[in-house]
């Protein structure tokens, strides 16, 4: 059996400058680490979490949460970069209001397609890299780990663990994590099973 939390990143500065994020490698604003702080404090009321390994994007924003929680708990942190963000190409840093003006979504979006002027990722791709990196973490074979992403790459590691078909033109199955949400969850490898233990969105 594996235990998996997945956590998303705290506030970070790129939310204060209305940019797009995306590969943008914005750091923790003071009020992310007290949101990573804050949520320390409640799973502490939980004596039986802990974890055996810390697996987190290499994006700053990601980094930072980790650090937190690896300095309460003492896990070792690795970073790997399929737990990136999806690459937005163009985007990645541009104003938003200025980014719609100059990318504006087409009417029609499919899975295959990479939408800013052919940059970035299309959502094909950024859903294999999810499943390469489920794949990745659970062949760390630990038994507990605590995985730091982005709110993207959570939603696309669910979906290629509970075999959720891919968004197409920005419809489907969305899970909403907030600054620091959490999903805990466990795997039976025996059976192929996933089974959530406990979502909070925000």
């Amino acid at each position: 059996m594996a235990y998996i939390t997945l956590l998303r990143h705290g506030r970070s500065k790129a939310d204060d400058e209305n940019v797009f994020e995306s590969r943008y490698d914005s750091e923790l604003t003071s009020a992310g680490r007290l949101q990573i702080q804050s949520r320390i404090q409640e799973w502490a009321l939980d004596p039986a979490r802990g974890y055996d390994l810390i697996v987190t994007s290499p994006l700053r924003r990601a980094v930072s949460t980790a650090a937190v929680v690896s300095a309460h708990y003492g896990a070792p942190v690795v970073e790997e970069v399929l737990l990136n963000e999806v690459d937005a190409g163009h985007l990645s840093g541009m104003d938003k209001g200025e980014g719609m003006k100059k990318y504006p979504l087409p009417a029609f979006t499919g899975p295959y397609e990479r939408i800013v002027a052919g940059s970035g990722e299309s959502e094909a791709q950024l859903h294999a890299r999810a499943l390469l990196a489920v794949e990745l973490i659970l062949n760390m074979k630990k038994s507990r780990y605590l995985v730091v992403s982005h709110g993207m790459m959570l939603n696309a590691m669910l979906r290629s663990m509970f075999g959720i078909p891919i968004p197409v033109n920005r419809n489907g199955v969305y899970f909403r994590f907030a600054d620091a949400g959490f999903m805990d969850l466990v795997y039976d490898e025996a059976t192929h099973r996933w089974a959530v233990l406990r979502f909070v969105g925000n």
